[in-house]
């Protein structure tokens, strides 16, 4: 991969992720926009991934620091290229909800709490009361065990963390996946009958 793009600051624009897939989504006609830079985030290639999207336009999404031997300034971020009419763009990630007050709280007043014990009471994250992930099984990335074919997650500190808020959120792509493929078997689980049409 070459750096034509990169060679002159005024052809990188830096935008954070929400406003480029806000921006774009609809202009480059692909509409999981949003869930291809996370697949991407989390498991990247060093020659990037190049996405097909409408118009004819082809965007590749790359990590410079990754792709290239040299240093770039910023080049930790995913970067998207959509040729030579088009900057290059840098999508810094941001994590706004970290100004925000509803992304961790205790409730000392719970008749449960502490339901876990944690080495800082203090920074205990009541938010996820129940957790999202449980639903994920063996993939939620938490500290559980298995009783029989209960999952036990009493030693399980992940959704009570400070920092659980985006650790969950990011995960949100798994559950809904998670979901949709329940729901595709539910009707076949429940259809015993060849005859029976499922409404």
């Amino acid at each position: 991969m070459n750096k034509p793009c990169l060679k002159f600051a005024n052809h990188i624009v830096y935008m954070e992720v929400d406003d480029f897939v806000r921006i774009f989504t609809e202009e480059l006609g692909i509409s999981n926009l949003r869930n291809i830079i996370e697949v991407f985030r989390e498991a990247p290639h060093p020659e990037g991934i190049i996405v097909n999207g409408g118009n004819r336009i082809s965007v590749r999404f790359f990590y410079p620091s990754l792709a290239f031997s040299k240093p770039i300034e910023k080049g930790e971020n995913i970067w998207v290229s959509m040729g030579e009419h088009y900057p290059c763009y840098c999508l810094e990630k941001t994590e706004p909800w970290r100004n925000k007050q509803y992304f961790c709280f205790t409730h000392k007043d719970c008749e449960y709490y502490p339901c876990h014990v944690a080495n800082d009471m203090e920074q205990f994250n009541c938010l996820f009361c129940f957790c999202p992930l449980y639903c994920l099984g063996k993939k939620c990335g938490g500290n559980y065990n298995y009783s029989g074919n209960i999952k036990d997650c009493s030693n399980c500190m992940t959704p009570h963390l400070p920092d659980s808020y985006g650790y969950i959120m990011n995960k949100f792509n798994d559950i809904i996946a998670t979901l949709s493929r329940i729901e595709d078997e539910e009707p076949r689980r429940h259809n015993t009958n060849p005859d029976k049409r499922v409404i």
